[in-house]
Parts: structure tokens; C-alpha cells; sequence
């Protein structure tokens, strides 16, 4: 099967979440059939809340990881999901605080709007906690210049909804 890109986006903001972040990333890593190329800065941030209602969400930790994947969306999305069960998630349903978030963001030609799966991710152009370090590790993944990588790039951002691609994370 070809590899094909991929971007995950990374959220805690429960317990150790530098700690929790790092040990998400090295299991994604360690997954037979992805291939981790690189991790964006983290960036704390505050939550994201519906108009109107209060916040009872600690900060969060927020990143970006870019890699390559010859798993399907939907094997990819399980390892996503058991990767947070492992790191404590437990899911109560709604936009509760967790110990770790990984949201399949975008996968290089895929669009599914199915249960469970939507690709690319259906708030990704109102994200800025994740478009601004996608845009940062997609530039600094560019400057190697690597055509492998180069390519991975490519098919990332050409996979963008044009809405994402037009506020700034390149074309």
C-alpha cells in the first residue's frame, strides 16, 4: 500500500501534559506502518467553548504531528483512539477536559464524512491552535528538501479544504 501524509492534531490539558504529549507521540512512532516525521513547537492555549458557555477547562497544550502512514484512515483513527486510552481517556461524551485529544486532522486524498471518521477534520478552518503549528512544522518539513518529504508535504497541503489553504498554510 502507498504512504500517504498525514497530520494529528494534539491536545491535553489534564495531569502531566508535557509528559502525556511526549509519551502519545513516541507510541505513534512506535506504530508499525507510520513513520512520525516531525512534531510542531507546543503551544499553550486557552480553551476553545461554545458562545455563551463558561469554561471549565484547565489550558491546554496544543501541537501538531506530521508524518506518513501506509494504515487506512479507519486503522490509523483506531491506533489514534487507542493511543488515548492507553494515555488515560476516558470518554464521557461532549468537549470534556481530557488527558489527551488526537484529532485526524487531514490524510494526503482522503475525504470521509462517515460516523466516526471525518477527513479532513470539519472545524480544522477555525482552528488557529492547530493551523498555526501544521503551518509551522509543514515550513520547516519544506526547508529540507527532501523530495520524500517534499512530497508528503505537497500532498498535505494540496489535501487542505481551500479555506485552510487560503488563510495562510500555504498552497
Amino acid at each position: 500500500m502507498r504512504s500517504r501524509g498525514f497530520a494529528v492534531g494534539i491536545g491535553v490539558n489534564l495531569g502531566d501534559r508535557t509528559g502525556q504529549f511526549d509519551l502519545a507521540i513516541r507510541l505513534l512512532a512506535g506504530t508499525p506502518g507510520i513513520e512520525v516525521l516531525e512534531a510542531a513547537t507546543p503551544i499553550r492555549t486557552s480553551p476553545v467553548v461554545s458562545e455563551g458557555e463558561k469554561s471549565r477547562h484547565p489550558w491546554y497544550l496544543n501541537s501538531v504531528v506530521v508524518g506518513s502512514t501506509t494504515l487506512s484512515p479507519r486503522a490509523l483513527m483506531g491506533r489514534l483512539l487507542a493511543i488515548e486510552t492507553v494515555v488515560g481517556r476516558r470518554r464521557r461524551g461532549g468537549c470534556d477536559p481530557r488527558t489527551l485529544d488526537l484529532d485526524l486532522v487531514i490524510m494526503e486524498g482522503t475525504v470521509i464524512d462517515e460516523v466516526g471518521i471525518r477527513i479532513p477534520h470539519p472545524r480544522l478552518a477555525g482552528r488557529t491552535f492547530v493551523l498555526e503549528p501544521l503551518a509551522e512544522v509543514l515550513d520547516r518539513l519544506e526547508s529540507t528538501g527532501e523530495d520524500r518529504v517534499l512530497d508528503i508535504v505537497r500532498g498535505i497541503r494540496s489535501s487542505l479544504p481551500s479555506a485552510v489553504r487560503t488563510a495562510g498554510t500555504g498552497s
